[in-house]
């Protein structure tokens, strides 16, 4: 369990988070297609990937693309 004054630290420092608050019945008016490029996307994509893994605790998987753990499926596997 945390203690107390790590709790009202974290809930301190969320204050400063950049986020927006906006109701699902709008959200077409935000659609990051119209306002970013591909590029853009996939940039803030990597660096979520990158605090998802580092807050999992685990190391960032190191592998060249051809040995990506995986598996093919097709329409026949159903």
């Amino acid at each position: 369990m945390y203690a107390m004054s790590s709790v009202a630290e974290r809930k301190a420092a969320r204050r400063n988070w950049p986020i927006k608050a906006v109701p699902l019945s709008s959200v077409d008016e935000i659609e990051l297609a119209r306002s970013t490029t591909t590029e853009q996307r996939l940039s803030m994509m990597w660096q979520l990937a990158v605090d998802a893994w580092e807050m999992s605790g685990k190391a960032l998987p190191q592998y060249e693309r051809d040995v990506i753990p995986g598996r093919l499926l097709t329409p026949d596997d159903r």
